[in-house]
């Protein structure tokens, strides 16, 4: 958790925080700063994950927002104290605030606040915004290492939910398994070559291990149907100056041979007053 203290020469009432990420890079237990080259600076460093060094153990990483704190409270005395749990991406926030008071106006902070989130063993993806359903993509798994020594490392993607299938593999397998060594204070690549079988969104599950440290995370890919969008409009006048509701009954027809599962209904309404 974050705690963060805000302090202002006078007394706003209201004070408005807002962080963003500024550099993406994934979670931790607090870090030391021999373990970071050339990462450490002045901004704060947290960590997360942990274990011991016959077993590791760490959290699967989920939680991945573009922003993270948007909050408005209210403060007395000048001061107020945040706790804030951090998102498990690897990068640095930026924090800002301001405060308005009705009788002292508006209160600034001096300058931006930067929070680096590093753990010293972590894995990374770059996924595409989409795929279509079908198609034979490469899944790169980036393997980051700033311990203090080489890493022979286990990387398994895993597919429990039966969502793809590994190329070049059983297609029943529930995971794949790959070796791959990491020299320290850089980074190895591993590619998984699926195939996505359903639409929408499909679960990326990928974790890496070694004898003494361990990450993983879990991400979403959207699937687009295959074939080409046909779009089919259909307009409805609502009058409610004499009437308090509307009710009405829309057909839809589909086309027999119509892509599975790539039918969608949207709804909007227009007002014109």
């Amino acid at each position: 958790k974050l705690r963060k203290l805000f302090s202002f020469s006078e007394a706003p009432r209201f004070f408005h925080p807002m962080m963003m990420a500024c550099r993406a890079a994934p979670k931790m237990m607090m870090a030391d700063s021999h373990m970071v080259p050339e990462m450490a600076d002045s901004a704060p460093l947290v960590g997360f994950g942990g274990g011991s060094a016959q077993v590791p153990t760490f959290e699967i990483r989920k939680k991945f927002p573009e922003t993270w704190i948007f909050d408005a409270f209210e403060m007395s005395e000048g001061k107020s104290i945040l706790t804030k749990t951090v998102p498990d991406t690897i990068t640095s926030w930026i924090l800002t605030g301001f405060a308005i008071d009705p009788i002292n106006g508006l209160g600034l902070t001096d300058a931006p606040t930067k929070l680096n989130v590093f753990q010293p063993f972590f894995v990374s993806t770059n996924l595409p915004y989409s795929i279509k359903r079908g198609e034979t993509v490469a899944i790169p798994i980036i393997i980051f290492n700033y311990l203090e020594q080489d890493q022979e490392v286990n990387v398994t993607m895993f597919n429990n939910d039966g969502e793809f299938e590994f190329i070049n593999e059983a297609s029943a397998e529930k995971q794949s398994t790959k070796n791959v060594s990491v020299h320290l204070n850089t980074g190895s690549t591993v590619s998984f070559m699926i195939k996505p079988l359903k639409a929408g969104n499909i679960k990326i599950k990928v974790v890496a291990s070694s004898c003494v440290a361990g990450d993983g995370l879990e991400q979403f890919l959207r699937v687009e149907p295959e074939g080409v969008t046909q779009y089919k409009n259909e307009a409805l006048f609502i009058d409610l100056r004499n009437e308090k509701s509307f009710k009405s009954a829309v057909n839809i027809e589909v086309p027999e041979f119509a892509v599975p599962d790539s039918t969608k209904i949207e709804v909007s309404a227009m007002g014109d007053i």
